[in-house]
Formats: C-alpha cells, sequence, structure tokens
C-alpha cells in the first residue's frame, strides 16, 4: 500500500467525519509545516522541512475516539560523525544517497478514558528513500504494522491547551531486506486558541525505527508548526 494513498485517505476520511460529527463530536485538524532531522544506519544525520498534518475526533456518543498524523520531509545534505576518516568520508560523499526523503503515518482508533484522553490501536507505517550515485543499500526502506498507544489533549485554561500521543509498532513488517524491527513514535505540543475556532499549534514529534536483526536504526525528530481548527 501506498503511504502517499495512506495520507490521502486520512486526509478525505478527516473531512467527511468533520462534517458527520460536527453535531454529536468534537474534530480538532492541524496542518502546517514540520522541520525534521533523520539519524539512518550509516550514522550520517539529515535535516529538512517538510509538512504536516494530523487530527482527532471525539464522539459524543460513544466512548471512542480517533487519532490521524502524517509528516513528510526532504533533505539535500548529509552530516557524518567525527569518527569517520577521510578514506570512508570520501567513500560516503561519491555512494551514498544525499536526496533523503521520510514519510511517516499513523492512525489510532482509542476507548475514552477520561473526556479527550484516549487508548487504542490502529496501524503505524515509517517510509525512507534515497537517492545517490551507486549506493542502493539504504535506497528504499518500508516499515510498518499494528500500533498500540494513547493520545490526549489536556485543557490548561479557556485559551492554552496541551497535547501528547504515543504510539509502539511491537512487530513491524518491511518490505526491504534489513529485517523486522519496531517502531516507536511520541509526539507533544502546545497550542493557543485565538477563537473558538481557529488556533495557533506548535510541537515537536519523534518517530524511531529499530531493526532486530542487525541492531541499526532510522530516527527522526523535529518541530512543527501548524493552523489548527476545532469544531
Amino acid at each position: 500500500m501506498r503511504l502517499s494513498s495512506v495520507a490521502a485517505g486520512l486526509a478525505l476520511v478527516l473531512l467527511v467525519f468533520t462534517g458527520v460529527t460536527a453535531q454529536t463530536g468534537v474534530v480538532n485538524v492541524r496542518t502546517g509545516i514540520y522541520h525534521g532531522k533523520l539519524l539512518i544506519p550509516d550514522d550520517s544525520t539529515s535535516e529538512g522541512r517538510g509538512v504536516f498534518a494530523a487530527g482527532e475526533m471525539y464522539l459524543n456518543e460513544f466512548p471512542i475516539a480517533f487519532s490521524g498524523s502524517y509528516v513528510s520531509f526532504t533533505s539535500a545534505t548529509a552530516y557524518y560523525p567525527e569518527t569517520v576518516s577521510s578514506a570512508d568520508l570520501s567513500f560516503y560523499e561519491a555512494e551514498y544517497p544525499y536526496d533523503r526523503r521520510i514519510r511517516a503515518v499513523d492512525v489510532l482508533v482509542g476507548y475514552r478514558l477520561s473526556g479527550t484522553a484516549a487508548a487504542g490501536a490502529g496501524w503505524a507505517a515509517f517510509v525512507y528513500t534515497g537517492e545517490g550515485a551507486g549506493y542502493t543499500g539504504y535506497r528504499d526502506f518500508r516499515s510498518q504494522g499494528l500500533a498500540f498507544g494513547a493520545f490526549a489533549r489536556l485543557p490548561i485554561d479557556r485559551r492554552f491547551e496541551a497535547e501528547v500521543k504515543v504510539f509502539h509498532v511491537p512487530a513491524a513488517d518491511r518490505d526491504a531486506a534489513y529485517g523486522d524491527g519496531k517502531i516507536t513514535g511520541f509526539s507533544m505540543a502546545g497550542a493557543y486558541r485565538v477563537n473558538e475556532t481557529i488556533g495557533i499549534y506548535a510541537g515537536y514529534r519523534s518517530i524511531s525505527v529499530n531493526l532486530d536483526e542487525t541492531g541499526e536504526r532510522f530516527n527522526t525528530g523535529g518541530l512543527t508548526a501548524a493552523v489548527a481548527f476545532s469544531f
């Protein structure tokens, strides 16, 4: 399943349910920019900017809540640790992909433990693609699986609120030859309500993929800034 199709489907579901649940629940949608860093198994890091979207729905008539998010960013620069020798660095610069892109999506359906806090299960995926001259080892990596997690929105006062979300995929499948692994995601943010409908959102999110067979990992984290809408 292509991740872009999943992201488009998530956006469509959020739009449809916005109209359906506006009278019977609470819908929060956010869209904006993401600035993140990426660590891949060759111990190089890269950073770039991209897009971010997320949303939640809390039904009033049923103790059910939905949460989903999508993030994507691209980088054309790689940084290697100082421990890499000059000879190895020359090889890396010639062979390793520099044009790097990550995409990540998660969808959770939860049972409401309180007003705006829920725990449940869903699906999460992480995709890394790299384009470089000659090297194919980490050109295309995909990992996905059944996720378990929790999410909550925490009102602070009439205009400020906090948000937190965590999920874990204990047995992530992959379609590249790196062995199965685990995915862990975490996000936290704060929002300022300009009025009842519009707010300003800023936060941090991270995703880590650990490969069982090799012990290698992909790790990405960064800052988000977005406009939030509530219905």
